[in-house]
């Protein structure tokens, strides 16, 4: 399976991007929910649909820590949600896991180990399994509840199974950007 990244830009790139008036717009190249700018606190609950990441990169289980390293620094990420061949998810994979993988240069090993252990160690080899996940219903309290309890920066948001999304601490950090008033 082949590593996919729809998105364009990490998810910090977001944050300056404006329109020819100055408004704050999202980023051309993600794609969110049409209708994410215009909730408020006061318009009902908010679901996680309404603000998870729709373009997610991915990983399958067969692909090496190399090509986690390699896409994880090229487009800023943290988290990578694992899927199968028919996109359910299987697993997920943060920063921390890839670091706890990696083996250090200071350590002694030499340069020739190190580039073997990141062409022959798999993802399915560091990943967590069965990593919590939510429905794209989920209410967003009940996602800042789980990220606060769980102590984790990303939740993959599963329909049916299959990966629809991912919901990550600046997601949310975004959206409470977006609805709070101007100074």
């Amino acid at each position: 399976m082949a590593l996919v990244y729809n998105a364009g830009r990490a998810h910090r790139c977001r944050f300056g991007w404006t329109d020819k008036e100055g408004n704050r717009a999202g980023d051309p190249g993600r794609e969110r929910s049409p209708n994410r700018d215009r909730f408020r606190v006061d318009s009902g609950p908010v679901k996680i649909a309404e603000i998870m990441n729709r373009s997610v990169a991915t990983l399958s289980p067969e692909q090496t820590l190399g090509e986690v390293l390699t896409l994880l620094r090229t487009h800023r990420i943290r988290h990578l949600p694992v899927i199968d061949a028919s996109s359910r998810l299987v697993g997920i994979v943060s920063d921390r896991d890839v670091k706890r993988a990696t083996p250090s240069l200071l350590s002694g090993v030499d340069r020739e180990a190190y580039e073997r252990v990141l062409d022959e160690t798999t993802v399915s080899q560091f990943m967590t399994r069965d990593p919590t996940s939510v429905a794209p219903d989920t209410s967003l309290k009940a996602v800042v509840k789980i990220l606060v309890e769980s102590k984790v920066g990303a939740l993959p948001v599963v329909d049916d199974g299959h990966l629809v999304g991912i919901a990550t601490d600046i997601d949310l950090l975004q959206y409470l950007y977006d609805i709070l008033p101007e100074d």
